[in-house]
């Protein structure tokens, strides 16, 4: 019986928004003033952030090499009957 090494992959996001109110004369200096705080620190407004959408991606498993005799240890590959 051949062991197979097998690799589990799965992508999560999480989509997160915030309001935020700015005095501006326009809506793109309004852009700028938020771009601006950014650029100082990219994490400025994280606290304001809220999740709105959150998804589980799909569960993707692939044998790495069906052919291949590789030696794991019994703790990693499981019991073998």
């Amino acid at each position: 019986m051949g062991k197979f090494m097998v690799v589990l992959e799965r992508t999560d996001t999480v989509t997160k928004q915030a309001e935020i109110m700015v005095e501006a004369e326009s809506a793109e200096q309004a852009r700028k003033f938020i771009l601006a705080d950014l650029a100082v620190d990219a994490g400025y407004y994280d606290d304001d952030l809220r999740a709105v959408e959150d998804g589980v991606g799909e569960m993707m498993v692939k044998v790495e090499n069906q052919h291949e005799r590789t030696p794991f240890p019994g703790a990693v590959a499981g019991r073998s009957y």
